[in-house]
């Protein structure tokens, strides 16, 4: 995906009061055409082409805004949040979380271990 017209966070573009406008398309001139017509009727535009995954759109929005797009969790962070539901769910029983992950209970504990999960029914939600 290649970003066609964009402007920064903090540029004169970016400070506008114009509203700004996103367009994702994959032909080069419809894009072209787009923009043209979308300036002329008073907006700041943004063009991007080809396919756009949710994430690249929130970066870009952010960017527009000026706000800081905040990156996805880690996978560690998932894992670690995954075993500590599992654990609620069953009341701090570690046999029946390891069952509900579907690892061995050797396993689980060295992930606990790993993410420095000890007494999960004190830890706050």
């Amino acid at each position: 995906m290649s970003l066609h017209s964009f402007a920064p966070a903090g540029s004169p573009a970016s400070l506008s009061t114009r509203p700004s406008l996103i367009v994702v398309h994959d032909e080069e001139p419809t894009l072209t055409v787009i923009e043209r017509v979308a300036e002329e009727a008073g907006y700041d535009v943004i063009l991007m082409r080809g396919p756009c995954d949710s994430d690249r759109l929130r970066t870009v929005l952010a960017d527009i805004r000026g706000e800081v797009a905040s990156p996805p969790p880690s996978l560690r962070d998932v894992e670690r949040g995954h075993i500590v539901d599992m654990l609620r769910r069953v009341n701090g029983n570690r046999m029946a979380a390891a069952k509900l992950l579907g690892i061995s209970r050797r396993a689980l504990y060295r992930r606990l271990d790993r993410h420095h999960i000890t007494n999960i029914l004190e830890q706050p939600q």
